[in-house]
């Protein structure tokens, strides 16, 4: 009966050595490591991770960036395709030269100008300068490397030279670019007054569906994102919209 109970006594003695061994050892190497600090090993294994996550979130930000740079450009061209409608739907006017009285009455004067811009322009009117509402409307000219709003002076419904509207500065970022314009490039919208009908490359919403696109379309893309972003207006309906 003694002998059984002793032998107790050491098995339970030898097991709470073993547990203050363990005890020790972990508390020994909890308090060695705190006094020696982190290996180079496990210092780089940290730094890299922190790495690996910081280029990740960055990344991901620079991606955000680009694509809000590249949907704002498009709303932007929206806006500025809108614009140009609502003043050929409000009658706004531009500086023209025109001339005075009827032909051959006191204080006639032909202006060989007539019809001309002559506001912020070199032209010099040969009778005065005033205020018209431009025949052809107001339009832009897109083309791959730049979008030129003009005034169409002679009802020829697309860009010529000298109808340059300085009313009107728009211009793209310098990383977004058109990479396609429907139907030909360059493209010219044009909106007449009073209605702020659409003109496409010279073709109306009067002239037969065979004979006109149904719509223009400006695609914009970014140069660093494999996205695009493209612009519609619709020569019947005159909606403009981006997608």
């Amino acid at each position: 009966m003694s002998t059984n109970c002793e032998s107790r006594a050491n098995t339970t003695n030898s097991s709470d050595r073993y547990i203050r061994n363990i005890r020790n050892s972990f508390v020994d190497s909890y308090t060695e490591r705190g006094a020696r600090g982190f290996t180079l090993i496990e210092l780089l294994v940290v730094i890299a991770i922190f790495g690996i996550v910081t280029t990740a979130v960055v990344a991901n930000l620079k991606i955000g960036e680009q694509g809000s740079e590249l949907r704002l450009s498009a709303q932007a061209l929206v806006s500025q395709l809108r614009e140009m409608q609502t003043m050929a739907q409000t009658g706004k006017t531009v500086k023209m030269c025109a001339g005075q009285g009827a032909v051959g009455s006191p204080g006639y004067c032909e202006d060989r100008q007539a019809g001309g811009l002559c506001e912020n322009t070199n032209i010099q009117c040969d009778c005065s300068c005033v205020d018209q509402v431009p025949p052809g409307g107001y339009g832009l000219r897109i083309d791959r490397t730049a979008v030129t709003a003009f005034v169409d002076i002679n009802r020829s419904h697309v860009y010529e030279e000298g109808e340059e509207f300085t009313g009107v500065d728009f211009e793209l970022p310098r990383r977004i670019a058109v990479s396609e314009l429907i139907p030909a490039a360059p493209l010219d919208i044009v909106f007449t007054p009073p209605a702020g009908s659409v003109w496409i490359n010279g073709c109306d919403s009067g002239i037969a569906e065979n004979d006109c696109p149904p719509a223009a379309r400006v695609t914009l893309g970014h140069a660093r994102l494999p996205q695009v972003r493209t612009v519609t207006i619709y020569r019947v309906s005159g909606r403009i919209e981006s997608e």
